[in-house]
């Protein structure tokens, strides 16, 4: 016997956040068409392709970039356990970034024919997507302490969302992509950990990070938020 994505989704730790922005999450539920596993390094969509593909990650994590002027990769966003891949390109004819697993990850392939003919509900799962890009665009208005503190707090709201530790972060990225994902050099990603570590408000070891002063981490990444109150 097959088994309803309804009856899926009730085993899945995510039930109960993938389509919580929806009016009614439940029907939602059967718009999930099969699952799928990528390996680290595989792409789920690459740039320019016209076949839709449209998901929820399920586990692991995805970057999903885009070509600069330069010709060079630059990751715009990350994609955790919750998030929506490729909702955008239900607009678009082809893809306007790649979206890559950073680890090996699974993922809920959506039906896009049912989720364009409910543009009204598509809406608004498509909003948590666009905040995320809106967040990465607002980057250049931080200094590094306050960009790195904004990605720490955003992926303690993602663990609180899945029932996990908000203090103990697994950093989905190396170093190499964070550089690349907060626009920063290499260099100033290891200074600004440490210099946050110095401060008491972090403990580093390895891609493990342990926030030790979430209301100082907050300080430091909005920092004219606090000036203001």
């Amino acid at each position: 016997m097959a088994v309803s994505p309804e009856s899926r989704c009730s085993h899945c730790a995510m039930d109960r956040h993938c389509f919580h922005e929806t009016a009614v999450p439940e029907a939602f539920k059967g718009f999930v068409l099969d699952h799928e596993t990528v390996p680290a390094g595989e792409d789920l969509f690459v740039k320019g392709e016209p076949n839709i593909q449209t998901a929820v990650v399920q586990s692991g994590a995805f970057k999903l970039t885009q070509s600069t002027p330069t010709g060079a990769l630059q990751i715009i966003d990350i994609a955790l356990p919750g998030d929506y891949l490729g909702l955008s390109r239900l607009f678009q004819y082809a893809s306007p970034v790649s979206a890559t697993a950073v680890t090996r990850s699974r993922v809920c392939l959506l039906d896009h024919a049912r989720l364009n003919d409910n543009p009204k509900q598509t809406t608004q799962l498509l909003r948590r997507e666009l905040q995320s890009s809106r967040w990465h665009q607002s980057l250049a208005m931080y200094e590094a302490p306050a960009r790195m503190g904004q990605w720490f707090l955003r992926l303690g709201d993602n663990n609180e969302r899945r029932g996990l530790s908000r203090q103990r972060l697994t950093l989905p990225l190396n170093r190499t992509e964070t550089a690349n994902y907060l626009v920063m050099a290499l260099e100033t990603v290891s200074r600004t950990l440490k210099k946050l570590q110095t401060q008491g408000l972090i403990r580093v070891e390895g891609r493990t990070i342990d926030i030790l002063d979430e209301d100082g981490l907050r300080a430091c990444a909005y920092p004219s938020q606090e000036a203001e109150v």
